[in-house]
């Protein structure tokens, strides 16, 4: 996220979102600052009210009626999914075929709420 060029959109949960909450803002404060267009996906629960209120300091944030797991896309050619709710295992991928078709699947999401 630290290189985005131009977009950063992040599909994450309830526990991802809390437990990234102080490096997400401070990413995405940078992004900002550079003109980064920031869309998050996120399920609406208690929790994450009063964060997602936090987060549009910095970008558009939408809620989900549930989860949707935790991946961010970079720019349409980077995607990172993590594999596991309770770890930062992940797999990250440089490659702007696979992160074009997330890209398509993101933005039907962020169109549909």
């Amino acid at each position: 996220m630290k290189n985005a060029q131009k977009t950063i959109h992040i599909i994450t949960t309830e526990k991802g979102i809390i437990s990234e909450y102080d490096n997400l803002c401070l990413t995405l404060n940078k992004a900002k600052e550079r003109g980064i267009i920031i869309r998050i996906l996120v399920p609406q629960t208690k929790k994450t009210t009063g964060l997602a209120k936090e987060i549009t300091k910095f970008g558009q944030i939408k809620h989900t009626d549930k989860e949707l797991g935790r991946l961010f896309i970079v720019d349409g050619k980077i995607l990172n999914i993590f594999v596991e709710e309770n770890s930062e295992s992940c797999i990250w991928m440089n490659s702007s075929f696979v992160a074009n078709s997330f890209e398509n699947i993101f933005m039907k999401l962020w169109s549909s709420h």
